[in-house]
């Protein structure tokens, strides 16, 4: 989503390490309690005429972007990361290796299929997306960039059906995972880009399914993005 929501930071940490991590992010996935992560929610408030504080926030992101996570761990070192697809990774290898809740083995197919799925929706449909919010929203009169990203949206969400109609209830894997929550903010968010998403039977579905999950619900609610029950 644009940073124009309110943006969220979040302390979370997983025992038994104890470590100190810090999200900045308006997106669901900072929130997915499947991943047993422990948190304490801050919530920071950016606009133009309020902007945060320059030196404290670039101390956090040199290049001043959301998200951001810090990592700092019991030894001292800190890991600083601010592009969603990077956080992602971190996250999942740092975290996710054991269990697999919302990743992969290794190398495995499964794994490079959801890491495909999950930059598709982290890029193509990120930026394609917010484009056509933008245009609906800021220069309507602009109707050949609004019908364009429009229709472009359209078409990586008809991606998106046509890849849940082969394989059922998730993208990979037959199971909730990554490939899955780098699409929830968009698929949310598809009527801001006056997209329904209710001429995807499958999409629906799938939007349904994601929707029953309490940490998806609790992340969008934290981030102050309004959803359909």
């Amino acid at each position: 989503m644009e940073p124009r929501l309110p943006l969220s930071s979040t302390s979370l940490s997983k025992f038994p390490r104890p470590s100190s991590k810090s999200l900045y992010s308006p997106t669901p996935q900072t929130n997915e309690c499947d991943c047993r992560l422990t948190y304490r929610h801050h919530e920071i408030r950016s606009n133009p005429t309020s902007p945060l504080d320059k030196d404290t926030y670039h101390a956090i992101s040199p290049k001043g972007h959301f998200p951001v996570v810090t990592d700092i761990h019991p030894n001292g070192f800190k890991v600083s990361l601010d592009q969603t697809g990077a956080i992602a990774q971190y996250l999942v290898n740092e975290y996710d290796q054991e269990d697999h809740t919302i990743s992969f083995p290794r190398r495995s197919a499964e794994d490079i299929e959801a890491m495909n799925w999950f930059f598709f929706g982290a890029t193509r449909v990120a930026s394609s997306h917010d484009e056509a919010v933008h245009y609906k929203k800021d220069a309507p009169e602009n109707t050949y960039s609004v019908d364009r990203f429009r229709s472009r949206t359209t078409g990586l969400f008809f991606a998106l059906e046509q890849r849940l109609k082969e394989t059922g209830d998730y993208l990979v894997g037959h199971k909730f995972s990554i490939a899955d929550i780098a699409q929830v903010p968009f698929v949310v968010a598809a009527e801001e880009a006056g997209i329904s998403i209710e001429i995807f039977p499958a999409l629906t579905a799938w939007y349904n399914r994601i929707m029953s999950r309490p940490g998806v619900r609790k992340g969008l609610l934290v981030a102050g993005i309004e959803f359909s029950a």
